[in-house]
């Protein structure tokens, strides 16, 4: 293991003397062509390092922690982390391991939580998926598998139990399956899609925000700082189209039934914690990381 000095970094440390372009490259090769080496290991702890500064004095992270790295064994572009805390704002996420691949530029966290300092439920989760889209797509997915509630929150009356606005509703009050979010560009406009499948039941939500958003965690911004101002459709689905739980967010929008309007405000009461992690949190850190 190499214990990089990101393990340390935390805000107030004081200013980082920061990488120019020229020793990005050279540490990223030396990184990613050095083998399992004591020069690859230092070229690893300054990258992380520095992209970690960059995150603390101009990201707004109040803490970037972790373990241990290494390179996955028997390749050279696949990074694990081990023991990751991030922490901004009013949210903070907790992952027992991280994968990297540099070329395709996915990421995935195995075992760990979701947490909202002003909410009283927090989310474990199995395991969480970030793949980009093609090359300069835009499009972004993340995929959450064994999401649950800590606590789950009471089941709630609603006169019409199987509307799709109750869907939202009833958010929380169990453990959700499989959770599916999609980022692409269409046009000038970002879209936004959502589905996830809890108690054999599925559901789809969707929203164009007519600008043009370039990235996820830039949507992300705009979206936490006006959930209102955007119009989202929810709707409910055939989970049986999918075998086991799994979804397909294209199909889920085709079979959508019962679709009502809604400012984006009602998922964020619905899931505050989900949203805000995911569309914030999630959405930033792995901006800075994929620098």
């Amino acid at each position: 293991f190499c214990r990089g000095s990101g393990a340390r970094l935390k805000r107030g440390n004081g200013r980082h003397l920061r990488m120019n372009k020229l020793q990005e490259v050279g540490a990223g090769l030396l990184l990613l062509f050095g083998g399992d080496g004591p020069a690859a290991e230092r070229a690893g702890d300054a990258l992380l390092e520095d992209r970690i500064a960059e995150a603390l004095e101009e990201g707004g992270f109040e803490s970037v922690t972790y373990d241990a790295w290494r390179k996955a064994p028997g390749t050279m572009s696949r990074l694990e982390f081990d023991g990751i805390r991030l922490s901004r704002g009013h949210g903070k996420v907790v992952v027992a391991l991280a994968e990297m691949e540099v070329f395709s530029q996915a990421l995935g966290f195995e075992g760990g939580r979701f947490e909202w300092e002003s909410e009283s439920v927090a989310w474990n989760f199995d395991a969480v998926d970030i793949v980009p889209g093609g090359l300069f797509s835009g499009a972004l997915s993340i995929s959450a598998r064994g999401l649950v509630p800590e606590p789950a929150k009471p089941m709630s009356d609603c006169p019409d139990i199987d509307s799709a606005r109750c869907a939202l509703g009833r958010i929380g009050t169990g453990a959700i399956d499989r959770f599916e979010m999609l980022f692409e560009k269409r046009g000038r406009a970002a879209v936004v899609t959502l589905g996830w499948r809890s108690d054999g039941t599925c559901h789809v939500v969707w929203s164009a925000d007519g600008r043009g958003s370039s990235d996820l965690a830039t949507w992300g911004r705009d979206y936490l700082g006006a959930p209102s101002a955007m119009l989202f459709s929810i709707a409910n689905a055939d989970c049986s189209l999918f075998e086991d739980d799994e979804i397909d967010l294209g199909a889920l929008r085709i079979a959508a039934t019962s679709v009502t309007e809604a400012d984006g405000s009602a998922f964020m009461e619905a899931t505050p914690v989900l949203a805000a992690t995911l569309f914030g949190l999630v959405a930033e850190s792995y901006a800075y990381l994929l620098e």
